[in-house]
């Protein structure tokens, strides 16, 4: 019978664990005509300590993302990476409430991966390969960075800051069923507000279904597949805009992966099962 045991990440394999972590993703980097090295250097960086987390808002085969609740700098970096970093940094720390609600999120390797080094390593690729897609992708309806951990990549606790999203469109299909639901009463079909609110939800969904394909074109167009969109993985913000989030399984498309038939070779069975798609 073959060994399924898993080996528990400890401080002396970690070393090795990121460093063979760091050599997967400068295998990818070298290969890319979109990373950017200057554009990753271009956001300000943050101590784990100087962050006061709120509650847990998600988290995933491999990170957790919770809330910032407070930003307290310890005093300029060592050495600014750009002109304007601690000016950066400051913003961040006066804004972090807006409202009476976090503005942005950190996001981090789960505790629970600490019992598979494996998973770890694996972790701690998707981590980094998340934070170079997100330095160069722009668009309104693709949730941005906003800073990243003062160490890098490949060591320990590394953490990416993002904006705080407020629910995903998972939870938004359930308050539309719920809202369709309503429409559906005596009272609605007699006063006639029923076809009204029913037009309204369909105008609500097609401007999101609009802002989601926006940003999926916008991947494309980059030659980025993004290879994990589902309803969890879309999410809204303060002003309830649509921001697609977790790129961990981004990857972008190389010539040299071309077949002769004009599709890819990727690796199988990536995402999430239940909406993944076979084409024969």
């Amino acid at each position: 019978m073959a060994d399924t045991s898993t080996v528990a990440v400890t401080k002396q394999n970690i070393p090795y664990l990121l460093a063979e972590a760091k050599k997967h993703v400068a295998a990818l980097s070298g290969k890319s005509r979109i990373f950017d090295e200057e554009r990753e250097n271009s956001f300000p960086r943050l101590k784990r300590s100087e962050l006061d987390l709120g509650r847990i808002l998600g988290s995933g085969g491999f990170c957790e993302v919770k809330e910032i609740s407070k930003i307290k700098l310890e005093g300029p970096l060592i050495q600014s990476r750009y002109e304007k970093e601690e000016e950066d940094r400051a913003f961040l720390s006066n804004h972090v409430i807006r409202n009476g609600d976090s503005r942005y999120a950190i996001k981090t390797l789960g505790p629970h991966i600490r019992n598979d080094a494996v998973l770890y390593m694996k972790g701690a690729i998707d981590l980094a390969i998340e934070a170079r897609f997100l330095a160069v992708v722009e668009n309104p309806f693709i949730i941005r960075m906003r800073a990243l951990s003062e160490g890098s990549p490949y060591s320990d606790g590394f953490f990416i800051v993002l904006d705080r999203l407020y629910g995903t469109l998972e939870d938004k299909i359930a308050e539309w069923e719920k809202t369709e639901s309503k429409t559906k009463g005596i009272v609605s079909m007699i006063s006639g507000k029923s076809k009204k609110k029913k037009a309204q939800g369909l105008l609500k969904r097609l401007v999101v279904a609009f802002d989601i394909c926006n940003a999926m074109l916008h991947f494309h167009r980059n030659n980025i597949i993004y290879r994990d969109l589902k309803p969890e993985n879309i999410g809204f913000d303060v002003r309830d805009d649509v921001k697609v989030f977790d790129l961990g399984l981004a990857k972008e498309l190389l010539d040299e992966d071309m077949l002769a038939d004009g599709t890819w070779n990727l690796t199988g069975m990536t995402g999430s099962l239940r909406y993944m798609v076979r084409l024969h």
